[in-house]
């Protein structure tokens, strides 16, 4: 799990427009591998630090929206995770 200041830091990072990359799983609608999408809303207020996820929703281009959550513990985590792991880019 990444340290509290280093997920403090990338919280506070996570704004609408931001683009994360977010790694997914085979499935019938999505190869394995990464994709890049950008924040189109974080529907609840911010979680404190100590819960450790924010919910947000992300538009993926060709893909649509979905809501998933970021967890600190799958921040840059390798081996990657299906439908966990994931990185911001650019905030």
């Amino acid at each position: 799990m990444i340290s509290k200041k280093t997920w403090e830091t990338v919280l506070s990072d996570i704004v609408v427009g931001a683009r994360l990359g977010v790694f997914f799983e085979k499935t019938q609608l999505t190869a394995e591998g990464w994709y890049v999408g950008s924040v189109n809303s974080i529907p609840t207020s911010r979680v404190s630090v100590d819960e450790w996820v924010l919910q947000i929703n992300i538009y993926f281009e060709g893909e649509g929206s979905f809501k998933i959550s970021l967890h600190s513990a799958d921040y840059l985590t390798t081996p990657h995770k299906p439908g966990r792991s994931w990185v911001l880019l650019e905030s």
